[in-house]
C-alpha cells in the first residue's frame, strides 16, 4: 500500500473519532508516530478527509512527512554521519575509555556539525 493511501486511511480512521490513535496504528500497520503528524497536521490546518483526497501526493508528502528526517535525494546517499571506526577502536585500547563514552561524545559531534547521529544499537552493531 502506498503513503497516499495510508494517510488518506488514517484520516478516514481518525474522522469518524471511534478508534484510538493506538488502534489505527496497530490496523494499519504503521506507527503512532505517523498517526499523530496526520492528526495533528489536520487539526491544525482544518482539513477534512474530502479535502486531503483531493491533494496530490508531492502536496501530501511535504504535510506529513516527518520533518527531522532530510529527504533523501536517492537510495544512496547516506543521512546519517557514519563513525569513525577505525578511530574509534585505537580509542578502546586506551584504560578508561568505553563504547557508552565514545557513543556521547559522537552524538555531540553530530549535534554539533548538524548531523543525524544512529542510535546506541545502531552504533554499537554497526562495526565494533
Amino acid at each position: 500500500m502506498d503513503k497516499r493511501s495510508k494517510i488518506l486511511q488514517i484520516a478516514r480512521y481518525l474522522e469518524t473519532g471511534d478508534y484510538s490513535q493506538t488502534l489505527i496504528a496497530k490496523t494499519l500497520h504503521v506507527s503512532k508516530n505517523q498517526v499523530s503528524i496526520v492528526k495533528k497536521v489536520t487539526e491544525q490546518n482544518g482539513w477534512t478527509l474530502a479535502e486531503l483526497t483531493q491533494m496530490s501526493d508531492d502536496e501530501l508528502q511535504k504535510y506529513f512527512r516527518r520533518k527531522d528526517i532530510p529527504i533523501s535525494s536517492g537510495p544512496r546517499e547516506t543521512i546519517y554521519r557514519i563513525p569513525d571506526y577505525e578511530w574509534m577502536c585505537k580509542e578502546l585500547l586506551r584504560p578508561g575509555v568505553t563504547k557508552s563514552l565514545l557513543y556521547e561524545e559522537y552524538v555531540e559531534e553530530c549535534i554539533r556539525s548538524g548531523n543525524i547521529y544512529y542510535q546506541k544499537t545502531q552504533f554499537y552493531d554497526a562495526q565494533l
